[in-house]
């Protein structure tokens, strides 16, 4: 089993981000048209409708999400669409495939959380340690005792 290539790693997570993101957009964009709406308008029951729809719109973002990078990797034996795509899979350091609280662990804590609180510090601190580091592991690799490796 061959550790994936840094730069495949990359293409694989812009790919899958730009999935997300233009999924995203369609899901939210009811909200954006409530957001135009409320500002031009500054009318309290635009920013109503604006807070029912975001409410609304970001519960389904957020299902979204779990499906795209928990429950497809797990379907998909450690794959999202950008990883199938580049050929590369996650799977434990061991070797063996990954589990719902091993995703839970690499992808909302280790990625999302550290991300948010690191106010995207730690996405930059993982692109360089991916790249000059030999043993190819970031922090949520390290923090979930996974590694991303090449389909054969």
């Amino acid at each position: 089993m061959r550790r994936a290539k840094p730069i495949h790693r990359i293409l694989a997570l812009l790919f899958d981000l730009a999935i997300s993101y233009a999924i995203a957009i369609l899901i939210m964009f009811e909200s954006i048209v409530a957001l135009i709406d409320a500002v031009r308008s500054q009318d309290s029951a635009a920013i109503f409708a604006l807070f029912g729809s975001s409410l609304f719109s970001g519960g389904i973002l957020i299902i979204f999400l779990i499906l795209y990078f928990l429950i497809l990797p797990l379907k998909w034996k450690g794959q999202t669409i950008g990883k199938k795509f580049f050929k590369l899979r996650i799977v434990k350091l061991d070797g063996t495939s990954v589990d719902f609280m091993t995703l839970f662990i690499r992808e909302v804590i280790g990625r999302l959380l550290m991300a948010m609180m690191s106010v995207g510090l730690s996405t930059v601190v993982n692109g360089f340690t991916l790249t000059l580091n030999d043993n190819r592991l970031v922090f949520h690799d390290v923090l979930a005792s996974t590694q991303v490796v090449d389909v054969e």
